[in-house]
């Protein structure tokens, strides 16, 4: 019996950040590491799972040395502005391509 799948494009999930870090860690090796984190919470996310963005708060906090606090907020999923969490009709999602600049970073 032949199968057909059907893949549509994941949805975009934009945001704005404050990433509060100790300042004896190096911001650029903080940046790699953060978008490294970004990545590795994208590929572990589950397939059809609700997005929660405290889940996301709390992973960069927990993987990226030196991270005292992620605060995300101004999230969209496609454009549509939601705050919390969301379902995603896609499946899963992809960050948009800027992402990386939406994050003001503070040293303390």
């Amino acid at each position: 019996m032949p199968v057909s799948i059907i893949s549509i494009d994941g949805n975009v999930l934009n945001f704005q950040a404050t990433a509060t870090y100790f300042a004896t860690y190096d911001l650029p090796t903080l940046q790699t590491n953060l978008s490294a984190a970004l990545q590795a919470f994208k590929a572990a996310f589950p397939f059809n799972g609700d997005f929660y963005t405290g889940q996301l708060m709390d992973y960069i906090v927990n993987n990226v040395p030196g991270m005292i606090d992620f605060y995300v907020y101004n999230t969209t999923i496609d454009t549509v502005p939601f705050g919390g969490s969301v379902n995603l009709s896609a499946g899963y999602f992809n960050y948009i391509s800027t992402i990386l600049t939406n994050i003001t970073y503070t040293a303390v």
